[in-house]
């Protein structure tokens, strides 16, 4: 997925509007200016606090498409639930029914999760590609030496400040390093300038849309003087 879901911006943006609400709640019950923080600050109740953490915890983790989001909204789901029930019962400005209406309210909120392709984006990190560096296609010659297989020459497909991807067509898998395999790498950018980079394969595929059959491989060390020149490369 090329771009984030729109529901990863508006959960997150209602999850942090409720949290920041207490504070204006307790704000105008007490009759105070928003402004006077440390007199806001002091009533607010415990349980309010829980409240808040949680909303803030779950809007940063469902922004950030963090599987942790699936342990975290449940339980912002029962301490809203919770705080609810307190409000409405020992609080006169709010009736039960009210509390209630809002309580079972809430968790459809976060319905846009349930959908397969927004829980495949949560389980699979590599479907995340609004988060990965614009990519160049360039058909660049690239010598990949492994740590432990055999190395071999090939092309690239495209290149980024973070990783390239090399096409395999003629290649078998059985002569190739495996995932998770660390690689030294030369690459011919143009006639003029070459870099040699540090990477780790995160990707096998097999040939999908306008990709190739080929391996998707992470920078994990590239000197100051090949950064230049790649940085150079990429925006021209």
């Amino acid at each position: 997925m090329n771009k984030k879901p729109l529901c990863l911006y508006i959960i997150p943006a209602i999850l942090v509007g409720l949290a920041f609400s207490f504070y204006a709640q307790v704000s105008y019950l007490l009759d105070l200016h928003w402004l006077e923080l440390q007199q806001v600050v002091t009533h607010i109740p415990l349980i309010n606090w829980m409240t808040m953490g949680l909303l803030v915890t779950s809007a940063y983790l469902i922004y950030k498409a963090n599987r942790y989001a699936k342990l975290f909204v449940p339980l912002t789901i029962t301490c809203v639930g919770w705080n609810n029930y307190l409000v409405g019962s020992y609080q006169e400005n709010y009736s039960a029914f009210e509390a209630l209406w809002s309580a079972s309210l809430f968790p459809f909120l976060f319905t846009p999760l349930l959908s397969k392709k927004i829980r495949d984006i949560f389980q699979n990190k590599q479907t995340q590609w609004w988060q990965t560096a614009p990519r160049k296609p360039i058909s660049a010659h690239v010598a990949v030496n492994p740590f432990v297989s055999t190395s071999f020459n090939s092309k690239t497909y495209d290149i980024s400040k973070t990783g390239l991807f090399i096409n395999l067509k003629d290649l078998p898998w059985e002569n190739l390093p495996k995932l998770g395999e660390r690689v030294n790498m030369n690459i011919t950018l143009d006639t003029l300038r070459k870099v040699r980079v540090e990477a780790i394969i995160v990707r096998l595929d097999e040939a999908k849309g306008s990709y190739p059959r080929g391996m998707g491989l992470r920078f994990t060390d590239i000197s100051k003087e090949n950064r230049k020149i790649l940085d150079n490369f990429l925006i021209h």
